[in-house]
């Protein structure tokens, strides 16, 4: 019972971090006026079958990052310190960023002008986008990518079990990010007339003050283990 207890303790640390972690990466809640033009048009029921794939699209790829974690490090030679040490500094600058600034995400700029345009799109035209660049870059970007791979690095070193565990935390982590993400897309017009800019603006300061503190926690595991005992 006790090792069960353990066990599930794992997977929800795990699960609570990647979610916690993704939130102000992924920012479902302002990508979902940016993309809202591409669904403006869609009638209900096509609205929320495109909206369903894009958070199917959405958490493939977040399953993928977390599937070739181990591979990268083969692959570049990299050791497990080092890519603590530098995905947690990456993920600290993610959250002091958006903490400096009014709003920040990891999608290029230009994404969103070309979100704008989407409101001027056929109905017909937005099946092909739900993929790309819809679900990518729009809505899980390069830097989510980075996020889950340092994610599931952070438990390489574990054991085979903890490993398996953690990634399975943060797999379901991802999964509660896509049932967020189909949500606040579905419901994105209900979102810009309730919760107005203020608030939204409050629930990302908070969630990125998380990330930063994740982010210093990995960079300095990583940190640690390079010094070794001198540490």
């Amino acid at each position: 019972m006790n090792i069960f207890i353990s066990d599930f303790n794992i997977v929800l640390h795990a699960a609570f971090v990647g979610f916690v972690t993704l939130f102000p990466v992924v920012d479902p809640l302002g990508t979902a006026f940016i993309v809202n033009p591409y669904f403006r048009q869609l009638p209900v029921e096509r609205r929320r079958a495109a909206i369903a794939k894009v958070a199917w699209y959405s958490l493939l790829i977040g399953l993928l990052a977390l599937a070739l974690g181990r591979w990268v490090l083969v692959i570049f030679g990299l050791s497990i310190p080092v890519v603590k040490l530098a995905g947690g500094i990456m993920i600290c600058k993610m959250g002091w960023e958006s903490l400096s600034n009014t709003k920040t995400t990891d999608k290029p700029a230009e994404n969103a002008t070309a979100a704008a345009a989407g409101e001027h799109m056929p109905a017909n035209d937005v099946e092909n986008d739900l993929f790309y660049p819809i679900s990518f870059p729009l809505t899980v970007g390069p830097g989510t990518v980075s996020v889950l791979l340092t994610l599931s690095v952070h438990g390489y070193n574990e054991s085979t079990v903890n490993y398996a565990l953690s990634v399975t935390g943060l797999a379901l982590g991802m999964l509660g990010m896509s049932v967020l993400i189909y949500l606040t897309y579905l419901n994105a017009s209900n979102l810009v007339a309730r919760l107005g800019p203020s608030s939204e603006n409050m629930i990302n300061r908070f969630m990125s003050f998380l990330v930063f503190a994740v982010g210093l926690q990995i960079a300095w595991g990583g940190l640690h283990q390079l010094l070794g005992p001198a540490a």
